[in-house]
């Protein structure tokens, strides 16, 4: 994948195996919460992630601002969409 000719797979997307079993634990908890398919929750997740990453400084709190953003931006696609 290629993002700002930066090419990103999902081993530096995700850092290390300990980090992608931390993101993989909260796309699951979103989809549980907000009743979502774990691969809808996980395409977004990733889309914000790859955009948060490449602008952050410090990368100590990024897991909980994508959280919090795929959360709120599914919570609303789900209200305007409440049959899917």
């Amino acid at each position: 994948m290629k993002e700002s000719g930066v090419v990103m797979d999902a081993e530096s997307l995700f850092g290390d195996a300990a980090e992608m079993k931390t993101h993989t634990g909260v796309i699951r908890q979103i989809s549980r919460h907000l009743d979502i398919p774990e691969e809808r929750v996980a395409r977004l997740y990733e889309i914000v992630l790859k955009r948060y990453k490449t602008r952050a400084r410090i990368k100590d709190f990024l897991i909980v601002l994508v959280e919090r953003r795929v959360e709120n931006l599914l919570r609303k696609w789900k209200e305007k969409h409440p049959c899917r």
